[in-house]
């Protein structure tokens, strides 16, 4: 055989196994923007698009991820790509698809965008796009592409048995409800189910009377470790996401008291309202960000806390004491009872305070803002906030401009390390107008200069009003 012709077989047999979407591409990821993706939604019939930042960290952190679905979903039978616009250089179709922050992913069936509400692996990715593509549930013909699948999976349901029978019915319904986990089936097998999971090599089989619902529960029960540690979306999802009340044990490495903390766990399974536990890393990573949030620091770890994320506010209360099993369940039962104080976080009062632009904390709000008997215009700030630096000036010369008015308070708060009762702050900065005898104060909503301020004032202090100093 010539050397031609070994050539031409090569690129042949080489083609045969590279899909060539017909776009520009990095690391199997098509690279779209807004000259070109309207071209490949009209071209594909499914596509995930993924709107992202380039400096942003959650972008970067799901780039590998992201890579490695596109190359598994490419490589399918009938291939589904992945693509990636910057959004920040293709201002048009970003504003087009409502993009708000950094990453969004859209998923595209004919063109008409979903929002992709599926986890952020590679596995969490392809398992969320074959739901929405193809059959609920994935057959199956040998056990050993059953253990394939389970090394695959962090999680995974499967059934054994007809595909005829009403039981795989419910199994088939569960399925295309629940996008995060996978579904397989196997045609041998007398009509059972059993969820096998990475964690602890564990297979939970399916006792009862087949329904989506009680799959689905079964499936919620055996899901995730008694113990968890609070890193990836999961954790987030799992906490914040459905608001749900979680004992965090912090440290800064692996203790002698996790064992202790998950026998606790274990005997609290099934109680409720239902508590997770985790177990976080107060120096790295998301346990790291969690802690700070909190208001614990390395130099107090070992420490116990229980959060409570409910109505856009987040309940907190520290375990003081011991930390054995059986102070750790009484710490439990008094959440649950009620009879546990919420901690609120708050810096230490600053030795001065004479600035123009008085400084507030959790420790000095009352006597500063909700006693002083005086009106008081409050920002709350965060300081790595853009807007917030931006108003600094226009702010302190306000300030200065009404030092004289013994009647009137300007005054700012960092709101990422302090947290006030009854106050939930959603974004930076948020200006708050406090009024003596009124217990709820009212949003400031006019414009952020110093003339917007001023007719604020003169408007809501009628006859204490003094008018600014201008000679300053």
């Amino acid at each position: 055989m010539n050397t031609k012709l070994i050539l031409l077989l090569a690129c042949v047999a080489g083609a045969a196994f590279t899909v060539d979407f017909g776009f520009p591409e990095e690391e199997d990821v098509l690279v779209l923007g807004d000259k070109n993706l309207k071209e490949a939604l009209d071209k594909f019939e499914f596509i995930l698009v993924e709107f992202y930042a380039p400096w942003c960290g959650h972008c970067k952190k799901l780039a590998p991820e992201y890579s490695a679905a596109a190359k598994e979903l490419k490589a399918l039978a009938n291939p589904i790509p992945l693509a990636k616009v910057d959004a920040t250089e293709n201002s048009e179709v970003a504003k087009q698809y409502e993009v708000q922050g950094y990453p969004t992913i859209k998923f595209f069936i004919k063109g008409q965008p979903i929002e992709f509400n599926g986890g952020r692996t590679s596995a969490d990715i392809v398992n969320w796009i074959k739901k929405k593509t193809g059959p609920p549930s994935t057959h199956l013909s040998s056990n050993e592409q059953l253990e394939e699948q389970k090394k695959a999976n962090k999680v995974l349901a499967a059934f054994f048995g007809s595909e005829s029978s009403s039981e795989f019915e419910a199994f088939k319904q569960a399925a295309l409800s629940l996008d995060a986990v996978a579904f397989v089936h196997l045609s041998s097998g007398s009509n059972t189910f059993t969820v096998f999971t990475q964690h602890n090599n564990g297979a939970a089989e399916f006792s009862g009377a087949f329904s989506k619902d009680a799959i689905l529960a079964h499936i919620a029960k055996h899901r995730f470790p008694i113990v968890m540690d609070f890193e990836g979306d999961e954790a987030i999802e799992r906490v914040f996401g459905a608001e749900k009340a979680a004992i965090v044990y912090f440290s800064e490495s692996e203790t002698s008291f996790n064992p202790v903390f998950k026998a606790v766990a274990e005997s609290d399974a099934g109680k409720t309202p239902e508590l997770l536990f985790f177990t976080s890393k107060v120096t790295s990573g998301l346990g790291q960000r969690l802690a700070d949030y909190i208001g614990v620091s390395a130099s107090s770890a070992p420490a116990l806390w229980i959060i409570h994320p409910a109505n856009r506010d987040l309940s907190k209360f520290q375990h003081k004491g011991d930390l054995t099993a059986d102070a750790v369940s009484k710490f439990i039962a008094g959440f649950r009872s009620g009879s546990l104080e919420k901690i609120y976080k708050s810096e230490d009062i600053p030795a001065t305070n004479d600035e123009p632009v008085k400084v507030v904390v959790g420790k000095n709000f009352d006597s500063i803002v909700k006693n002083s008997g005086k009106y008081v215009l409050l920002e709350f700030y965060a300081p790595w906030c853009g807007h917030c630096k931006s108003l600094a000036p226009i702010y302190e010369d306000l300030a200065k401009k009404h030092a004289g008015n013994d009647k009137l308070v300007i005054a700012k708060i960092d709101a990422t390390a302090n947290e006030i009762p009854g106050i939930s702050v959603q974004g930076f900065p948020t200006i708050k107008w406090f009024v003596p005898g009124k217990t709820e104060p009212t949003d400031y909503s006019g414009e952020r200069t110093l003339e917007g301020f001023n007719a604020f004032l003169k408007e809501q202090l009628g006859e204490d009003f003094a008018e600014p100093i201008t000679d300053l």
